[in-house]
């Protein structure tokens, strides 16, 4: 029997070990079914406590109760609008100027609610949600190449982390928008059963109705707060997150129709013979259809959601001069105002941005087409080509109401018109 000294088996056996795949070596890919998709489930989670899912446009099985809070919340967002009005009204004469425009604030965020809510029962927009989900998500293209797995990656892992990060930042803004005015209630002793009638009352919202005073009802009020600021903030932060969801898809299939472009065949000689010209042309058609595909998504997207970016232009207009003039009256009304401007600020940015690089990417497609070997193909090939290069001339731009293209140019305008009008009010104020 052969000796094998123990050394040598020991690194044999250390080689076996080095080779042999471990499990969670490689972290586990995206699913195939983009339903299962983190970022998409945590969708679906908040969007079903104001109706928001369309599931009956994804083949879901939707409880009564989900179809009555998608109308419910649009009514009840109406019937707070109204409340605010009539409270403006009957008190006009007492409040001063820091609490009307709080006031002021809650009315424009309530008017917004109530477009954003209302729209979640337009059947269009359960249409837009299942292409979005069902054909246009870079999960359903990945198998194509490697080119669409890598991509579906990247897009996968940013659209993942900015669901996190916008749900979180609606939350801390909304819970410290109404904790500050809880925290000074309880400091002013406003829970307490001992409560002086000179006691000081603040509500996050301020409404009430013929009979009905929102001060006598101080707790339940106070709970219903919270209640109303977490369906506002759903309705605004999460439905512009589902903006941007569908814009960094259609940021990817650019990138890859890019890169189609990039690596159709060469030609083995100087011209293309017949059989590569065969090639050439059905690459080039699919190309033609992949473009189209695009176009048609943006498109929609431009036709139903356009009215809504461009409400939100107006909004964050108001609301930014509102919010600055009240955050610029101290230290409390910092800590109130303060994160409630930074998420407008933020969400005017973000959503600006990532149009804007829509329309960047899309505007390099020109230079893609244009340098593909169309002067080695033959008649029909060019004349494709030529027809290709004559539709990406113009940039890809998702318009607000099909006039103004949402993009960094026209938040640079708002944020400069803000600044103007805050400075205006600011000097009224003193």
């Amino acid at each position: 029997m052969r000796f094998i000294p123990t050394y040598i088996v020991s690194q044999q056996a250390e080689a076996r070990k080095a080779h042999r795949p471990r499990e969670g070596r490689h972290k586990r890919p995206a699913p195939e079914n983009p339903r299962q998709y983190k970022y998409v489930k945590i969708l679906r989670v908040i969007l079903h406590t104001i109706g928001g899912w369309p599931g009956e446009a994804l083949g879901e099985h939707v409880p009564f109760i989900i179809k009555f809070i998608r109308k419910y919340c649009c009514a009840q967002a109406v019937a707070l609008f109204v409340g605010q009005m009539y409270y403006l009204y009957e008190k006009n004469e007492v409040l001063d100027f820091l609490t009307k425009g709080h006031c002021y604030i809650t009315c424009a965020l309530c008017v917004t609610t109530i477009i954003r809510t209302s729209i979640l029962s337009f059947k269009k927009y359960g249409e837009i949600v299942k292409t979005f989900i069902m054909t246009f998500n870079l999960g359903h293209h990945q198998h194509k190449g490697e080119y669409y797995k890598q991509m579906h990656m990247t897009i996968y892992k940013i659209s993942h982390y900015f669901t996190l990060y916008s749900v979180i930042m609606m939350l801390f803004g909304m819970w410290l928008f109404n904790l500050t005015s809880v925290y000074e209630n309880i400091r002013n002793g406003a829970f307490s059963r001992n409560r002086g009638p000179d006691t000081k009352l603040e509500l996050t919202i301020y409404f009430s109705y013929p009979g009905f005073d929102p001060l006598a009802r101080f707790n339940f009020v106070t709970i219903l707060n919270l209640y109303l600021a977490y369906n506002c903030g759903i309705a605004i932060c999460v439905l512009d997150l589902f903006l941007s969801l569908m814009a960094f898809q259609i940021i990817g299939h650019i990138l890859i129709l890019r890169n189609n472009f990039k690596i159709l065949p060469k030609p083995a000689q100087i011209m293309f013979d017949a059989e590569e010209n065969e090639n050439v042309h059905k690459k080039i058609v699919e190309c033609v259809q992949y473009h189209r595909e695009i176009v048609s998504f943006a498109e929609e997207l431009s036709s139903f959601f356009g009215p809504v970016l461009g409400f939100n232009y107006a909004f964050q207009l108001v609301s930014l001069c509102l919010l600055l003039l009240e955050s610029s009256h101290g230290h409390q009304a910092l800590v109130r105002f303060g994160p409630m401007t930074f998420i407008i600020f933020g969400q005017l940015i973000t959503l600006s941005v990532t149009f804007e690089v829509i329309g960047t990417v899309s505007e390099k497609l020109k230079d893609s087409v244009y340098d593909i070997e169309w002067e080695c193909m033959d008649t029909r090939n060019r004349r494709i080509v030529c027809i290709l290069l004559h539709r990406v001339q113009t940039p890809l731009h998702v318009t607000a109401m099909g006039l103004t293209p949402v993009g960094v140019t026209t938040m640079a305008a708002i944020l400069r018109t803000t600044f103007s009008y805050f400075a205006f009010l600011r000097s009224m104020s003193e």
